[in-house]
């Protein structure tokens, strides 16, 4: 019998992360989480100036702690949140 203590390889966080799916991006410090889609949209008409959008979703778990609940959704520009992360970047 082997007494060598083997810690289990995954944690609550990795689980939950996983059970989201790739296109979930958690929240750290509550039960929420982005929700992106399979892919993204585009305007046809040409009027956004990016042309590429897509919608977040923003989403929790009921009081139950099972049941995902959609909290609001927003449209956002592909383009404006690959600059929002390279300003953070800039930052660190």
């Amino acid at each position: 019998m082997n007494d060598e203590v083997r810690p289990f390889p995954i944690r609550g966080f990795q689980r939950w992360h996983n059970a989201l799916g790739k296109r979930a991006v958690p929240c750290i410090v509550s039960n929420r989480w982005l929700q992106f889609p399979e892919r993204s949209d585009r305007f046809e008409d040409g009027d956004y100036p990016d042309g590429d959008y897509m919608f977040v979703d923003i989403m929790t778990t009921a009081d139950d702690g099972q049941t995902r609940k959609k909290l609001c959704t927003l449209c956002i520009s592909k383009e404006d949140l690959r600059a929002a992360f390279s300003e953070v970047d800039k930052e660190q």
